[in-house]
């Protein structure tokens, strides 16, 4: 599996772990954005360093009409970096 899928991945699994978060603990619920945010810069920073742009890869293991052909060049890539990290920044932090 490609590392660049967990920037999908991770904020859909954030989604879905969401409410039964917030059963058990409100603070950690709260802090469970800012987390997956912090982890989709370190997953892009880790792609940008370790392999060579561009590339493309199939998710699902299916060719492109059946499966999801994932593109990832250096704009693809700043601007996935410019989503994350201004999410992070502007994230609410009041209680």
């Amino acid at each position: 599996m490609n590392a660049i899928v967990l920037t999908v991945a991770l904020p859909l699994l954030a989604a879905f772990l969401l409410h039964p978060l917030t059963q058990v603990s409100r603070p950690l619920a709260r802090g469970l954005g800012p987390l997956v945010l912090l982890l989709n810069l370190l997953v892009l920073w880790l792609v940008a360093q370790q392999t060579t742009l561009p590339f493309s890869t199939a998710l699902g293991g299916f060719a492109p009409p059946l499966g999801i052909n994932f593109y990832v060049d250096n704009l693809a890539l700043l601007f996935a970096c410019l989503v994350a990290g201004f999410g992070l920044l502007f994230w609410p932090s009041a209680p």
